[in-house]
């Protein structure tokens, strides 16, 4: 058996191999079970030994060796036997060592203001038991995947050798070595070990300039306005490990600085102590298990500047419409320092004008009573040093807009909808919009249909209450100006009287006639309930050429209907809002025309005849519910008709005795037709028949 390598770096490989050698042993019935008890326990014996720091392992491992010989004298073949003297060569182990983390001794930069490189050198240890000397070459690789330069140098033959690698700041620090071992047979064995190389870790404390930018400190010195505040930031600028795990903040000289965050690589510090010209600030870089591993520190120094004004800012221009307002101004000092305020009123009449709180930024100022008057306030601002700064205000006074939302009024269900005309008064034109808005919360079914801005139609009344509208008009703000409220009462339903709208009419190519009437009231109680309007309106049917000549009156005719069934509402409506309507149907019908199919010599009657053929049409005879002919003049004769109420049908006689002087008898026949309702709705009336005896 060979063994490459270290005493301490086979122990581990020796255990690995051992373990194996003495399962397979147990499996050949000739080897002694107690030689590989021996071998075993001496190992654990090194490994515990090697593991606890006693250095007498070295002993063990010169009898371990001896061991191993006699054993493969003894048996020469024991690790190649299995299952009953089938001969297998045990493979090589190979162990590459295990892994490990370097951190760099030193630090040189050689490549100028480009990147900085840091150098590492460690020791590979690796180590091959190979019981049957199969192996015949072995050879060190590396691969790392980063995105920053380095170089290695190393003896790639030798299982111990010493590892050069400089790196830098960017790079990622892990290679990953493999060990690899070859057989005779080009068998190809191996082994990784994965090293992490930590960089010098590199921080900075910067600060927030008035450009928004974070900067280096000038050596190691910020300047800023004392009392003031600055933000800091902790740049890290190497840590290729991320073995900073947390950060704290912290001031070097017991004096007054405040930090919003300790903890956070990012800090604002605020200092108030006017007394002291410099400050000392600190940052704590720890680890995972709460080591300090860098620390940093800047100098806060004092900034001396000249004593500026303040800033002051009296607001933006007012419009009061009730003689008051309030004004509002800011103001600040570039040094932080303390304000005195003084507001005045330089123009405008100011015999009424009270200014409450005139040393203060918020104050209230009544009495500004004169209509279309600008008023003109100043906000003086005066530091600890003098310095003044002033600004101006103008409040304008105005008269507000008066809204009318309308008088009071009532309406009595069934009647459900009402129209509300609002009103404006706004001589300067501060009204921007209106609206319309329900005076309370539930308001079901009730809607408001805007007509335009001030006019609307309310809708949906369906029960008996009190209902309180609200007009309101806006400036151009979105600002309540003015508004006014309306109250309709809403009546439980009562009968004053019916409106009567008449029958129904069946009308033929004619303008039918609407009569209206009413019942309940006399004539001379009309004026008690305010007078009575009518109105007469189409609800359905079309519409397009109709004209109702005179739609407020209770009698009126119709024009322009088309043969199409219509339905006319009348509403009469009292001076109260009592409402009552009825409707009445009209179907305007065409009316048919009649024709006879008969010749005029058909109406001569000859000696000898006895009957003619009587034959006639309507069209249309859509409505032509049935048909009547009738002998309108007789004569002393007999004459009948075989059915009186066909179109084709015969005149008949038995004799015809003429008695005029002229020898002639003369009779007329006419034919009507009757709609469903039993009305004439055409016909054809006196066709003479003539009886001549000298034919």
């Amino acid at each position: 058996m060979s063994l490459e390598g270290n005493d301490r770096t086979i122990i581990a490989s020796l255990k690995k191999y051992f373990d194996r050698l003495s399962i397979i042993g147990k499996k050949a019935s000739f080897m002694p079970i107690v030689l590989f008890n021996v071998v075993n326990d001496m190992l654990n014996y090194c490994v515990k030994n090697y593991n606890t720091g006693n250095k007498g392992y070295t002993e063990k491992i010169k009898s371990l060796n001896i061991l191993i010989e006699n054993l493969k004298r003894y048996c020469p073949d024991i690790c190649v036997y299995k299952d009953k003297f089938t001969k297998e060569k045990i493979k090589p182990i190979i162990n590459a060592g295990p892994d490990k983390d370097y951190y760099s001794s030193d630090n040189y930069d050689d490549r100028g203001d480009h990147e900085s490189i840091y150098h590492f050198s460690f020791n590979l240890e690796g180590s091959i038991i190979d019981p049957d000397n199969t192996v015949k070459s072995y050879e060190w690789s590396y691969s790392n995947s980063h995105d920053g330069h380095s170089s290695v140098s190393m003896n790639s033959k030798d299982l111990h050798t010493m590892v050069e690698i400089n790196q830098s700041e960017y790079n990622s620090g892990e290679y990953l070595f493999t060990l690899r071992a070859t057989t005779e047979d080009n068998i190809v064995y191996e082994d990784k070990v994965l090293i992490t190389l930590c960089n010098p870790i590199g921080i900075k404390i910067t600060y927030l300039d008035e450009l928004g930018r974070y900067k280096n400190p000038v050596e190691n010195n910020i300047k800023m306005i004392i009392p003031g505040t600055l933000a800091l930031k902790l740049f890290i600028d190497t840590d290729n490990c991320g073995r900073i795990e947390r950060v704290e903040w912290y001031n070097l000289r017991d004096s007054n600085v405040i930090f919003s965050n300790t903890n956070d690589t990012i800090t604002k510090i605020e200092i108030s102590d006017s007394y002291v010209s410099r400050f000392f600030i600190g940052v704590k870089c720890y680890d995972s298990d709460d080591n300090e591993i860098i620390s940093d520190s800047v100098m806060i120094s004092r900034l001396y500047v000249e004593n500026l004004s303040p800033i002051v800012n009296a607001g933006d221009t007012k419009y009061t419409y009730n003689g008051e307002t309030v004004l509002r101004g800011t103001a600040n000092d570039p040094e932080q320092g303390p304000l005195n305020y003084e507001w005045t009123l330089i123009s405008g009449e100011s015999s009424d004008v009270v200014i409450e709180n005139s040393d203060s930024l918020f104050t209230s100022v009544t009495g500004l009573n004169q209509d279309n008057e600008i008023y003109s306030f100043q906000l003086k601002a005066e530091d600890n040093a003098g310095n003044i700064a002033t600004d101006i205000v103008e409040v304008h006074s105005r008269s507000r807009p008066i809204i009318h939302a309308g008088v009071d009024k009532s309406i009595r269900l069934p009647n459900n909808e009402i129209l509300l005309n609002g009103e404006i008064d706004d001589p300067y034109n501060l009204l921007d919009s209106y609206e319309w808005d329900y005076g309370f919360d539930d308001h079901g079914s009730i809607n408001i249909e805007y007509i335009d801005a001030l006019s609307v139609q309310i809708t949906g009344f369906d029960s008996a209450g009190v209902y309180t509208f609200t007009l309101k008009g806006y400036n151009s703000d979105g600002n309540i100006l003015s508004s006014d409220d309306v109250v309709i009462t809403v009546l439980e339903e009562k009968t004053l009287f019916t409106a009567q709208a008449g029958d129904n009419l069946v009308y033929y190519s004619g303008n039918p006639i609407l009569e209206g009437s009413f019942e309940g009231i006399e004539e001379t109680d009309i004026e008690s309930i305010g007078g009575l309007t009518y109105e007469w309106s189409i609800i359905s049917g079309d519409d397009s050429l109709a004209i109702i000549e005179q739609p407020n009156s209770l009698s009126t005719r119709v024009l322009g209907l088309k043969y199409e069934v219509y339905v006319f509402q009348l509403k009469i409506t009292s001076g109260d809002n009592d409402i009552s309507i009825d409707t009445v149907e009209v179907d305007n019908r065409d009316r048919p025309s009649s024709s006879l199919f008969m010749n005029k010599e058909d109406f001569t009657i000859r000696l000898g005849d006895n009957n003619r053929r009587l034959r006639a049409s309507f069209a249309p005879k859509d409505h032509v519910a049935r048909v009547e002919w009738s002998i309108i003049t007789d004569v002393e004769s007999s004459v009948s008709i075989d059915n009186p109420n066909i179109l084709d049908t015969f005149l008949r006689w038995d004799r015809l005795n003429p008695t005029p002087e002229n020898g002639e008898i003369v009779f007329t026949l006419s034919l009507n037709a009757y709609d469903e309702y039993g009305t004439v709705i055409s016909g054809i009336e006196d066709q003479y028949f003539t009886f001549s005896t000298d034919i």
